[in-house]
């Protein structure tokens, strides 16, 4: 049988994390820190090198990221790529506790491996339910992660949960590659915050923050309250499949996209866009929503990124006047009309930041859950977006300047804002000459070829338009300039309307990666005396 409950979290203790000094380049300030003693056993699976269908661009940097990491925490790790990933090594993936996959994936629910071609053919070049079968019954495996298009589309991988695993998270519809390393990296910095979120949660946050809606879970609705091995761990084994839930973005209520390929000519547009940072009131917006003592807060910039967190939640603070807030979301059910629900989110905008004069909503989507048997559904929640226009021209970029919130039974429990200010004072030109829409298209679907991680039969662009390109939230970014985007479904690429390169979203992350770690790597801790907490 599986162990269960590995980690404990002694809350008897309250532990505070201050700045000591403007050097210090980022600050943990907690009232609650998981004591983390990791004694697991993590095994990645990756294919990025293919010999029938497109490789991947950026390799397997997703599973080693999370290999490196884990290692780092003193898990086990197995790490299996390309030619290395067999069947085989699926099926004793029972041993461990945690599996991750990242490469393509097929719309019968299929994993590739390196000699996939398409319908599971040939034999022994894919993983799904059927060659897992029963390996994983009665053994450690709790977690599976499928960094691949499509595979949760089908309700057939609750069979390899029945013999005990709790969860699978993954995707139903089309995922791009360029995301995967920034969300296994927020996915683990979400579950083990200073007040850690469900897995559950945790997975849905992570893709929301990069505009990865097609994110899904497969998993037993009596494990829906599972830590990642922090808090009180992971719930008791459930086995057999009548508990088989799935959760996912449903459809939703979506503003028209506008396309600027006939719309307007490109010579009028304006470029250089100067760009200064949202001056927000971090302090103010920490004591409303985390009632945090106001001495805790003394000595707050915005010239470092912060972390608060207590019992009420999580406030993630970003130099690039980005601020975050999750905590845990309600299971209980929603009855409300989109009316109601974009009211309970421009009231919290307000009273937290300021609803901007330029925000334009741009959907509200449910968050659904449902009984893979019976298949009835319940809204737990929805997804609310604005995003913004200059000029007629959309901001748009991966993880870039928007307002995102999740609204459940309880209120607000995800909170994303970036929004930087354009200076409108300042000096701009009109564009050089743009590479045309139909340029940009032939770069946008090769860049795709490579990046969406499902069928090449799957790829056809169904929508291009010039965009102001926005940086990640973890980027400084002083000047805004232009870009088409190129889209298939609901994943992107951008291309550099004046250079006609393909802006990676994996490589503009990386310039400034090392800043995820920051937040845990360079905290200061102390615990403060009792009569500070008065």
């Amino acid at each position: 049988m599986k162990r269960n409950s590995k980690i404990l979290t002694n809350r008897s203790k309250t532990n505070f994390n201050l700045p000591l000094a403007s050097t210090v380049a980022a600050v943990v300030i907690s009232l609650l820190v998981p004591q983390v003693t990791w004694a697991n056993e993590l095994r990645v699976i990756g294919v990025s090198d293919y010999d029938h269908i497109s490789d991947l661009t950026f390799g397997n940097d997703d599973a080693t990221y999370l290999a490196t990491k884990l290692l780092n925490q003193d898990w086990k790790v197995s790490s299996h790529y390309n030619e290395e990933a067999t069947q085989d090594k699926f099926n004793k993936a029972g041993d461990d506790d945690l599996l991750y996959f990242t490469g393509h994936g097929s719309s019968n629910g299929s994993l590739a491996l390196q000699k996939y071609k398409k319908q599971n053919k040939p034999e022994g070049s894919y993983a799904n339910w059927d060659t897992i079968g029963t390996s994983w019954f009665d053994k450690d495996i709790e977690l599976a992660i499928f960094a691949a298009c499509d595979v949760l589309q089908r309700n057939s991988w609750g069979e390899v949960l029945g013999g005990g695993a709790h969860h699978i998270l993954g995707y139903r519809g089309l995922s791009s590659e360029g995301q995967d390393k920034a969300i296994i990296a927020t996915f683990l910095k979400k579950v083990t915050a200073g007040n850690p979120v469900k897995v559950i949660d945790a997975w849905r946050f992570a893709n929301v923050e990069y505009n990865e809606f097609d994110w899904a879970i497969t998993g037993h609705k009596k494990n829906e309250d599972d830590y990642f091995w922090v808090e009180d761990g992971m719930t008791t084994d459930v086995t057999g499949t009548k508990d088989i839930y799935h959760w996912y973005n449903g459809g939703g209520y979506y503003l028209d996209v506008k396309s600027l390929t006939n719309e307007r000519k490109t010579s009028n547009l304006i470029e250089g866009l100067r760009l200064k940072t949202e001056s927000l009131d971090v302090q103010t917006i920490a004591k409303s929503l985390l009632d945090v003592n106001e001495k805790t807060l003394r000595g707050i910039n915005n010239k470092e990124p912060y972390y608060f967190s207590n019992e009420k939640g999580n406030l993630i603070s970003y130099p690039s006047g980005a601020i975050n807030y999750f905590r845990n979301m309600s299971n209980d059910g929603m009855h409300s009309s989109n009316e109601k629900v974009i009211k309970v989110a421009e009231k919290f905008i307000s009273e937290h930041g300021g609803f901007p004069k330029d925000a334009q909503l741009n959907s509200v989507i449910p968050q659904i859950e449902v009984d893979a048997n019976t298949k009835k559904e319940k809204v737990i929640g929805y997804l609310v977006q604005y995003s913004r226009e200059h000029n007629n021209v959309p901001v748009e970029g991966y993880a870039g300047d928007s307002i995102k919130l999740i609204i459940d039974a309880k209120g607000v429990t995800y909170y994303f804002r970036l929004w930087r200010e354009i200076d409108e004072s300042s000096s701009s030109k009109l564009s050089s000459e743009l590479i045309t829409n139909e340029e940009a298209v032939e770069k946008g679907l090769d860049a795709l070829k490579h990046q969406v991680k499902g069928s090449n039969d799957d790829i056809k662009i169904t929508n291009s338009e010039l965009v102001y390109f926005s940086h990640p939230f973890f980027t400084q970014q002083s000047d805004l300039n232009l870009a088409w985007k190129v889209s298939s479904g609901s994943v992107h690429t951008y291309i550099d309307a004046l250079t006609g390169n393909v802006l990676n979203q994996d490589e503009i992350v990386d310039e400034t990666f090392e800043e995820i770690d920051l937040l845990e790597e360079r905290k200061i801790d102390f615990l403060p005396d009792e009569e500070e907490l008065s």
